[in-house]
């Protein structure tokens, strides 16, 4: 593991095949001495133990100690930012050097008993300056073999904190570590305890396994142990739905796996991909020819859509745009007939490549044929093309404004229709954007609003 800096090697430990060294920041070196010089034993424990096992660097430091919670604020509240982040659960997070430390005092009589309460052996692990390491619950074996084990009693880990049941999904797909076997049976027999966890926590979790290097095996284990039909049974619908048609040879849930796993690892694109097909299942129609279709699913998905996403509380904006992808992922029927600005208006500029990204990992999950993949590269470029000549693709680009065309006396649709009817010609011939020439045409258009208002004005 690379040694930085600002960081204090410790000793070197054998693991797995040869021996690694360990090394972490100057400020929890710091933090343990000053707990320790008050006579309070403290111990590095948790995640940052089983990153630097694993040759990682860590992200994220805790500290258990011996010591009250309101005696570690007392201690540093001088020569530290103290945050009271978990004062009913025995915890602080102290800030020095720009690096945050949770400090929590035992929770249980003796180290060996907190540690039991943690979730899993590989995060059950201890270290102190003294001591070195402290493993009462085999997480170095676990790592070594790639093992995801409850410490204890998995039923009672799950019962404390039915969260639990989605972090062993989340660190078997983001470590490629298998599940133990009762630690599996127990998420099977406990997976409706998910329903009273609050839909903050389980996005959080749901976000990171998407984004893990195994997405699909993540939604795998969550549809095998029962749960995503717990707060996701719209995906659920999915499972085992035949789609009746030749460019789709798996249900409706195996094509978004594959999808999942052909997708860039970005939130916004992996909920778009976990989501473009949520609403097949619900608009699934089979013809005379025994031929599956899916009108509308496009549009009823994009509504389905912001009905999971705002019940699992994620941010409006993000909801608005995994819908607008989800509602204009089909656009790839209409190529290479349809024009750029036709797209950049549904879509928008800051969507472009994330739906295109969609199309192609779409068409992967499919049928994966070289024409259709070759019909979006060649509708991105046209796009890309377009926005380098710096062609209107909006209206917002038009050389008048809806005020123009109120001020000639346009109003409600007919605004937003002659706006449109200028884009169009715009697009055909970049030359009409002229200030002076689409005034002239909006002018001309038909009767317009103040040609017809001076007619009636001068009848009898």
């Amino acid at each position: 593991m690379p040694t930085l800096p600002f960081f204090v090697s410790l000793r070197g430990i054998l693991f797995a095949m040869g021996v690694q060294t360990m090394n972490y920041p100057q400020s929890v070196e710091w933090l343990l001495k000053k707990l320790e010089q008050e006579g309070y034993r403290a111990w590095l424990v948790g995640g940052a133990l089983r990153d630097s096992l694993l040759g990682k660097i860590p992200k994220d430091w805790d500290v258990a100690t011996v010591a009250p919670v309101a005696r570690v604020l007392e201690l540093l509240k001088d020569q530290a930012r103290i945050v009271p982040t978990g004062l009913k659960h025995g915890t602080v997070t102290v800030i020095r050097d720009d690096l945050a430390v949770e400090v929590t005092e035992l929770r249980a009589e003796d180290l060996t008993g907190d540690l039991g309460g943690r979730d899993f052996t590989i995060n059950a692990l201890a270290w102190s300056r003294e001591e070195g390491f402290i493993d009462p619950w085999g997480g170095q074996e676990d790592l070594q073999q790639r093992i995801i084990r409850a410490t204890v009693s998995p039923r009672e880990r799950f019962q404390e904190d039915p969260l639990r049941l989605l972090r062993v999904v989340r660190f078997a797909v983001q470590l490629d570590f298998t599940i133990d076997k009762d630690t599996y049976q127990q998420l099977k027999e406990q997976a409706a305890l998910l329903t009273g966890v609050s839909p903050e926590r389980i996005r959080e979790e749901l976000v990171k396994i998407l984004v893990s290097p195994r997405p699909a095996q993540g939604m795998e284990l969550l549809q095998e142990t029962g749960l995503l039909k717990t707060f996701l049974p719209e995906i659920e619908e999915g499972v085992g739905f035949n789609q009746h048609h030749h460019r789709h040879h798996k249900d409706v849930f195996g094509h978004t796996l594959l999808v999942l796993e052909q997708i860039p690892p970005q939130p916004l694109l992996r909920l778009a991909a976990l989501f473009h097909d949520v609403a097949k299942p619900r608009t699934f129609s089979l013809d005379s020819q025994g031929v599956g279709h899916f009108y509308g699913h496009d549009e009823a998905g994009a509504k389905l859509t912001g009905q999971i996403m705002r019940r699992l509380r994620f941010d409006t904006d993000t909801i608005q745009r995994v819908k607008n992808l989800v509602q204009n992922h089909t656009l790839s029927l209409s190529y290479p007939n349809i024009r750029p600005h036709k797209i950049v208006h549904s879509v928008g500029l800051e969507n472009l490549d994330h739906l295109f990204a969609l199309q192609r990992a779409d068409k992967l999950g499919g049928s994966g044929k070289e024409e259709d993949l070759a019909k979006i590269q060649a509708m991105a470029e046209k796009v890309q093309q377009a926005i380098e000549n710096k062609e209107p693709l909006h209206k917002s680009d038009l050389a008048i404004t809806g005020h123009d065309l109120i001020k000639l006396g346009f109003e409600g649709k007919a605004l937003g229709q002659t706006l449109a009817k200028l884009l169009d010609l715009t697009v055909k011939d970049p030359t009409l954007n002229q200030r002076d020439t689409l005034l002239a045409i909006a002018r001309d258009t038909e009767a317009s609003p103040s040609q017809t208002k001076s007619l009636n004005s001068s009848t009898p």
